[in-house]
């Protein structure tokens, strides 16, 4: 993530600063074809700027996108737990379709389930 900020901060940064302003980031986002209204870009704006100084550096940006990256690991997780527990339903218990989840995933038969 750290490369991608960087890359970004390159992009949107017209000046050379090392920073990214409102007006570049308002810039770069026509750049990449989105058409945010200005509520979404001044919300965008104090997502990115966690310091609130006026201005998104590279660590700040890699700190956002490093927490949107964990959100979506977490909910294709939460999602993907959903879908297996959702065989539930044709057990009588959570405990046998464990057992029996655990029997089809376990390549080795030692019980466990490993990488």
């Amino acid at each position: 993530m750290r490369d991608y900020a960087k890359a970004l901060i390159k992009r949107f940064d017209n000046n050379n600063d090392g920073v990214i302003t409102f007006q570049e980031l308002c810039t770069g986002l026509r750049s990449f074809d989105i058409d945010l209204g200005l509520k979404e870009r001044l919300a965008l704006m104090r997502k990115l700027d966690v310091d609130k100084d006026g201005s998104i550096t590279e660590v700040e940006l890699a700190r956002v996108l490093n927490s949107v990256e964990v959100q979506l690991r977490n909910e294709t997780v939460n999602s993907c737990l959903s879908k297996i527990a959702s065989g539930a339903d044709n057990y009588p218990s959570m405990r046998h379709y464990v057992k029996d989840l655990i029997k089809k995933f376990d390549s080795n038969s030692d019980g466990l389930l490993t990488v």
